[in-house]
């Protein structure tokens, strides 16, 4: 059912004397069929996160458009690259016979970390494409996940003789972490004296950017240091400590949707007792008015969940001197803003 992706132009879509076209005339006979998209992200809003338009050209690398039929039957696949794609007014030539069409666009799926369902012209449907991420015989996924942003479009018509431009409104699908433990008493802690995970079965995606059944992942940290906390600008702390030696590490997952439990598990390296177990999720969703406020848009809780990318979480430990719960959370800063731990489900 899936296999990776590549990078090719169906067969379907390839037409000669795209560059011919001479658009100032009345005389369009030259003209090649088809129409042209523009990627553009959802919303506007500038923030340090990355669903803003700076952040979109910066990583955006590659795309891959899905063209179907006004009723779901797969039509054909395009692929682009390269530097062209991060200009703000870069439009792709998309050939396709005058029509009704519909659109799924995907960037960064030519990562080796993501398998998509093999289509077939013709035979295939909107339902059958479907993004997996790769993970091992375990269900672990320990490594960076590049940048990868999705888009749809349900009205394209292509008339003869008319280029129209459309615009595919993209938004971010993975998130990034950085995790910083510290003493509050000012012990210092080591990166690896912990192993940190996110669990979450986030790992299946729909044509429209929606969670399909799937086992639970666990995303490991992909980066773990000891880590002085006055040289890191994470966590946006007024008066970050100076010479506190703190246990930092970085973890990625793909969306995180509203109601599906997602959990941020850390553990002792040494022997695996558990250290923390919250859901994120929630904590996360008690910063949104915060946001909206640094922002001045209002938005639903997945609005913010798929606009916001980028968080820093510092937690502020207390040894309690137990053998079965070693630390006790005294406080969570999530960028920056302060969260208690009674204030939210463990």
């Amino acid at each position: 059912m899936f296999q990776r992706l590549t990078r090719f132009i169906a067969v379907a879509l390839l037409l000669a004397g795209v560059a011919g076209c001479s658009w100032v005339r009345d005389d369009l006979t030259d003209c090649p069929k088809g129409c042209r998209v523009q990627l553009k992200v959802e919303a506007g809003i500038s923030t340090e996160g990355g669903f803003n338009v700076a952040a979109f050209r910066d990583e955006v690398q590659d795309l891959s458009l899905f063209v179907f039929s006004s009723d779901g039957i797969f039509v054909g696949h395009f692929s682009e690259r390269g530097d062209a794609l991060k200009q703000s007014d870069y439009t792709v030539d998309v050939p396709i016979d005058p029509g009704h069409y519909k659109a799924v666009a995907w960037t960064g799926l030519e990562d080796d970390h993501y398998i998509v369902s093999d289509l077939v012209p013709g035979k295939s449907t909107m339902e059958d494409l479907e993004v997996l991420l790769d993970r091992d015989s375990e269900n672990r996924q320990n490594e960076y996940l590049g940048p990868v942003w999705h888009g749809m479009i349900d009205d394209i018509e292509v008339k003869p003789n008319v280029y129209q431009v459309y615009e595919v409104p993209m938004r971010k699908t993975n998130n990034n972490f950085v995790v910083v433990l510290h003493d509050m008493n000012g012990n210092p802690i080591k990166g690896d004296t912990f192993t940190y995970e996110i669990h979450s079965a986030n790992g299946r995606m729909a044509h429209n950017h929606s969670l399909l059944e799937d086992d639970v992942l666990k995303y490991g940290a992909y980066f773990v240091e000891t880590a002085n906390l006055s040289d890191y600008d994470d966590t946006k702390a007024e008066e970050p400590a100076v010479n506190l030696t703190v246990a930092r590490a970085e973890l990625n997952t793909l969306r995180l949707v509203k109601g599906n439990p997602t959990r941020l598990v850390i553990r002792e390296s040494a022997g695996g007792k558990l250290v923390l177990d919250i859901n994120l999720i929630q904590y996360i969703l008690m910063t949104r008015e915060y946001y909206e406020d640094r922002v001045g848009v209002k938005l639903t809780d997945q609005q913010y969940l798929d606009y916001e990318d980028k968080y820093s979480l510092l937690f502020t430990m207390m040894p309690t001197g137990s053998i079965v719960n070693p630390y006790a959370l005294v406080e969570l800063r999530i960028n920056g803003w302060v969260l208690r731990p009674q204030d939210a489900i463990l």
